[in-house]
């Protein structure tokens, strides 16, 4: 943590960096191995109050890609809070709603701010409704054009 506070104090940027964002998600897992710790706390304190808009998407990747975890578990707990929430870009607030969506008819209302303000995070939401009945041909969307749509605009922003 020391590390990190200094290279933000030095570059406030590199909090957005690929490598700097890997590092705070890594360390994430890794100190909450042994359950709830000093250095732990400091790094949770960190994302949820002074990584900006970074802070919200290292705890979104943390839920996502690494589920089963403390960390993950301590993210999503985070995550549940509206100020921690407010801090992340329109990006990572639509993908959250995805993930929290309980019906395929709450994520249809959401196709237009998912075609704005989306990204590829919503795919995997996405790709869950169309399996939301036994099988890809019992689904609510799989010929619904809006759906395709919603999916095409999203891989076109790579």
């Amino acid at each position: 943590m020391d590390h990190l506070e200094k290279l933000i104090e030095i570059e406030p940027s590199a909090v957005h960096r690929a490598d700097v964002r890997r590092l705070m998600v890594d360390a994430s897992v890794v100190s909450l191995v042994g359950g709830m710790n000093p250095d732990a706390e400091r790094l949770f304190v960190f994302l949820s109050t002074r990584a900006g808009t970074a802070g919200p998407d290292v705890m979104f990747e943390l839920v996502t890609t690494r589920g089963g975890t403390r960390a993950a578990a301590y993210a999503e707990e985070l995550l549940r809070r509206e100020d921690v929430r407010a801090q992340g870009t329109p990006a990572f607030k639509v993908a959250y709603e995805m993930k929290t969506a309980t019906t395929c008819q709450a994520r249809l209302a959401m196709f237009d701010r998912i075609k704005k303000e989306g990204d590829l995070r919503c795919n995997q939401f996405l790709f869950q409704m169309a399996k939301c009945g036994k099988g890809p041909t019992d689904c609510c969307v799989v010929n619904d054009p809006a759906y395709k749509e919603v999916v095409r605009v999203l891989n076109a922003k790579k």
